[in-house]
């Protein structure tokens, strides 16, 4: 289990990355994400991992009632659809437009982080907004 927290600024997204579990014959990551949104001080905390047919599946707890609401709607979401379409098309983003009502919302940009993290197909790297 590795993890790292990076704190610069008033939003702090922490990755820990478990690679023990195995899909399709290829190591998966199971990714947890903590977000602190800075300003607001309401922490989320996201896990996801890729599931046997390639969706993406997240576990989602947070102090922030739009953003509990929001993960009432967020079902497995294909791997490739998290990752690799256009923001205006993205799946994530979508359904945080009909919950969350303040656009600066670190939470879908760090559920999409976690998608890329657990498919494999980013590096487990640490985001950080500084605020100057």
């Amino acid at each position: 289990m590795m993890s790292k927290e990076h704190s610069q600024s008033d939003i702090v997204i922490t990755i820990s990355v478990d690679t023990r579990y195995i899909v399709g014959g290829n190591p998966m990551s199971d990714v947890k994400i903590t977000v602190d949104a800075g300003v607001c001080r309401f922490k989320t905390i996201i896990e996801a991992k890729q599931d046997d047919e390639m969706n993406i599946v997240f576990r989602i707890k947070s102090e922030c009632p739009k953003v509990r609401e929001y993960a009432k709607h967020v079902e497995p979401i294909p791997m490739f659809d998290a990752v690799a379409t256009p923001f205006c098309e993205n799946v994530i983003y979508k359904v945080a437009g009909n919950y969350l009502e303040h656009v600066a919302c670190p939470v879908p940009c760090a559920m999409v982080k976690a998608s890329e993290a657990a498919a494999d197909l980013a590096l487990k790297k640490n985001v950080s907004f500084t605020i100057e």
